[in-house]
């Protein structure tokens, strides 16, 4: 059964930033061509950070010279996190923190790749329905059910959980979203009425 998020708040969301996504990344002092990558999530084991941090140490000087990484979030891998970033991405990451979701879109519209590594405990990942609908590529482990149902078409790429390099492989091609005004619509996303009914439906098949 899928999972949703509010569409339709995100879609108010994607109408207020994406048009600012340039400005965006000059407050953020992100140059237009970098390639941004976001991570949006607590920053514990259970979303393996360090992980995307071994796949981009993999990868050669003049590719990692192409990519900034955000991470929204807070947690108890922060530290260790950030210090593997200043020799993998020396100022070119940014921790922001916490974010509630009125803000959250300022990010995903400065993005072009969200990469979601988690390796347990995750049963959906709401995260990257939010991404999809801005338009993101995402680049998610198998483990996540948002794997199974809503990443199988290209741009999305999907790896085995755990094994960085296979993410590696997948970072070590530049991907870039388009930097264009049409706003992305959420026609194939799931819908909360339509999680809603789907529960309502599997009560009334328990009686």
């Amino acid at each position: 059964m899928p999972f949703a998020v509010d569409v339709s708040f995100f879609e108010e969301q994607i109408q207020h930033w994406l048009p600012k996504q340039h400005q965006l990344r000059a407050e953020l002092q992100i140059p237009i061509s970098a390639e941004v990558l976001l991570m949006v999530g607590k920053i514990t084991e259970v979303k393996a950070p360090l992980l995307l941090v071994d796949a981009l140490a993999q990868l050669p000087a003049k590719r990692l010279k192409q990519l900034w990484l955000i991470v929204v979030g807070d947690g108890p891998l922060k530290n260790a996190m950030a210090d593997a970033l200043k020799t993998v991405l020396p100022n070119r990451h940014l921790f922001v923190g916490f974010q509630n979701q009125s803000q959250l879109g300022r990010f995903y519209a400065v993005a072009d790749s969200l990469v979601f590594t988690s390796v347990q405990g995750e049963t959906w990942g709401l995260v990257v329905n939010e991404a999809l609908q801005f338009g993101l590529r995402v680049v998610s482990s198998d483990h996540p059910g948002c794997a199974r149902d809503l990443l199988r078409k290209s741009p999305h790429q999907i790896f085995p959980s755990g094994e960085a390099k296979a993410l590696t492989k997948i970072l070590s091609e530049p991907w870039r979203k388009l930097f264009i005004n049409t706003i992305p619509t959420a026609c194939d996303l799931p819908h909360p009425n339509q999680l809603a009914n789907a529960v309502i439906n599997y009560l009334l098949n328990l009686n």
